[in-house]
């Protein structure tokens, strides 16, 4: 056996004054954690969480202080999604007890959207698309469109049965006179997303799950409102309404004048439509494109390079000072920096620093804000001998802002 004493010098080294960890202006260890594949974001997140707290009550004197968590955003979309699902149902309730004047067609339609959700979580499980932020997106985009096959097919029956159709008749009756037409408005609604199936690349990787969530909340509303609504409908619907929908016969009345007037005078609507279709298109090219939109974020990312040929302590100093000026601004409620170069396998000859700041709640929304008010700060910071100039960054909504400084000499070119 060859021990490692036998060919080496085993010793314990202390390289505090090498490496470069703050919280607060306070000494810190960095931890990042990688999850596994197979394991959802959020979950692990909430692991690690648990664990920290476990620990902090074990050891005195021993605190944790989250700076990125990307189990947030998780969280995030899935309020989003329950925010939409919530805002659906109202919106459903309000308009069709504003037309219909009765609860029970109500209560049909909104039974619509959870199923036709849970009907395509359970094509999401069978064609292996995970609950991720693509898909979620996907799903919250599809709620608004979920009751929109249920809302035709249940007024149509509505309307046969306050003529006294049979309830039974009524049901069967009023779903197939507009079975053709709402299958082939799902039908094109979906096709679409169909080209972004066959595209390669980036593109598809970013888009597909969310396209065929969106074409499974569909099918799935088209199912429901051609076989749940009816069914239920011949059971509710049973009692003949005969109430007056004056607010609906009122909107009858008035689009009959508008049809009439545009009939009467093509020209005018045609040309009104020519203007609109030329103003659209030249504001579409005014827009901008970007990568993915903005989002409040409490998380914000610094990172600075420092001149190669400053000492290491020079180096702490000046991250001593960004430090601060950071964690002085308005809005931030802790900051934390680390020595990142040479402490990964992607690391270069830069001498590169990473600051992550973690605002207050209350000013997530003000992100932008916050990032152009410490890019000027850092632009009038004197070091010594040394400059620093700031360039935001345009962020994608997963990363928050960012800041990129370039620290150098002032005769260094």
């Amino acid at each position: 056996d060859v021990k490692l004493s036998d060919v080496a010098d085993v010793f314990l080294s202390d390289n505090s004054d090498a490496v470069y960890a703050s919280i607060n202006g306070n000494p810190a260890v960095l931890l990042t954690f990688s999850k596994q594949s197979n394991y959802p974001t959020a979950t692990v997140s909430d692991n690690i969480a648990d664990k920290f707290a476990k620990l902090s009550d074990k050891y005195e004197g021993l605190t944790f202080t989250t700076l990125m968590d990307q189990g947030e955003y998780i969280y995030l979309i899935i309020h989003s999604i329950l925010e939409s699902l919530a805002y659906g149902a109202l919106f459903a309730v309000v308009i069709l007890l504003l037309f219909l004047r009765d609860m029970k067609p109500t209560f049909i339609t909104l039974l619509s959207i959870p199923i036709s959700i849970t009907f395509a979580i359970v094509l999401m499980y069978f064609t292996n698309i995970t609950m991720n932020i693509i898909s979620l997106s996907g799903l919250a985009l599809g709620v608004g469109m979920l009751v929109d096959n249920s809302i035709v097919v249940i007024e149509n029956i509505y309307r046969l049965r306050n003529k006294g159709v049979p309830a039974a008749r009524a049901a069967v009756m009023g779903a197939n006179q507009v079975a053709g037409a709402i299958f082939s408005s799902t039908l094109t609604t979906i096709c679409v997303f169909l080209p972004i199936i066959f595209t390669e690349g980036l593109t598809r990787a970013i888009m597909q799950d969310m396209c065929l969530t969106i074409a499974y909340s569909l099918s799935a509303s088209l199912v429901v409102a051609l076989t749940v609504v009816p069914s239920m409908s011949a059971t509710v619907l049973k009692k003949e309404n005969t109430k007056k929908h004056r607010f609906f016969d009122a909107v009858l009345n008035a689009y009959e004048k508008a049809a009439r007037f545009s009939l009467s005078h093509k020209a005018v609507v045609l040309v009104g439509s020519l203007v609109l279709l030329i103003f659209c298109v030249i504001q579409v090219f005014r827009m901008g494109i970007v990568m993915m939109p903005d989002m409040a974020s409490e998380q914000m990312s610094i990172s600075a390079t420092m001149p190669k040929e400053n000492s290491t302590k020079e180096d702490h100093e000046t991250a001593d000072q960004i430090l601060d000026l950071v964690s002085k601004t308005k809005g931030v409620d802790t900051v934390g920096g680390v020595m990142t170069s040479g402490t990964s396998m992607m690391s270069t000859d830069d001498k590169s620093y990473t600051f992550e700041v973690l605002l207050d709640k209350k000013y997530a929304r003000k992100n932008k804000q916050i990032a152009a008010e410490l890019e000027n700060k850092l632009k009038k910071l004197t070091l010594d001998d040394y400059t620093v100039s700031a360039s935001n960054m345009d962020m994608s909504s997963m990363l928050g802002s960012g800041l990129n400084i370039e620290i150098s000499g002032k005769d260094n070119d």
